[in-house]
């Protein structure tokens, strides 16, 4: 289900190893990456990446984002989350943000937008996150609770998928409208 996403990682690389069983986690234990698609297009639609680390890089597409990204006909997101006073959101979508979840939203919006679609037309979205094993391998708390409060705000559900571990089953989180 997620070989396209492998294939968009480097090679790997030396990691941290875990304090536990001192096994190497690999690069994306502390700088995790986050592969984003629309619900049921993994194939066809499209795709984005984005590591957290990823800070000045993310800037151009935060500020394109923010100037044009419309969740509702006519209503920008940016426009729209300060108008209701979610700070919350405003400072997770920010391209200085260390998760990668909000870069990879944002750059999974601008290729549908370059496609010619909108995000209300879809059926939600699908995020894949490889790292952060040493914390369980899941969401950030600030991601956890921010990926909640934007799937109400799209009123689009959001499947975060994830390993505890490097090879382990893959979890998912569910955030619904």
């Amino acid at each position: 289900m997620f070989s396209w996403f492998r294939n968009l990682l480097s090679p790997a690389a030396a990691g941290q190893q875990s304090p536990s069983t001192g096994e190497d986690l690999g690069p994306h234990d502390a700088n995790p990456v986050v592969a984003a698609w629309i619900i049921d297009r993994q194939e066809n639609g499209p795709k984005a990446t984005a590591g957290a680390w990823e800070h000045d890089e993310a800037k151009p597409e935060y500020e394109r984002f923010r100037a044009t990204f419309c969740f509702r006909p006519g209503v920008k997101l940016m426009e729209f989350i300060e108008a209701q006073g979610i700070a919350q959101l405003e400072k997770w979508l920010h391209w200085t943000s260390n998760d990668a979840e909000p870069k990879t939203f944002i750059r999974l919006m601008i290729a549908l937008a370059e496609r010619g679609e909108n995000i209300w037309d879809q059926p939600g979205i699908s995020m894949f996150l490889e790292g952060r094993w040493s914390q369980g391998g899941g969401p950030s708390p600030q991601s956890d609770e921010a990926l909640a409060i934007l799937a109400r705000t799209l009123g689009k559900p959001i499947k975060l998928f994830f390993a505890p571990k490097p090879g382990e089953p893959h979890w998912v989180n569910r955030y619904e409208p």
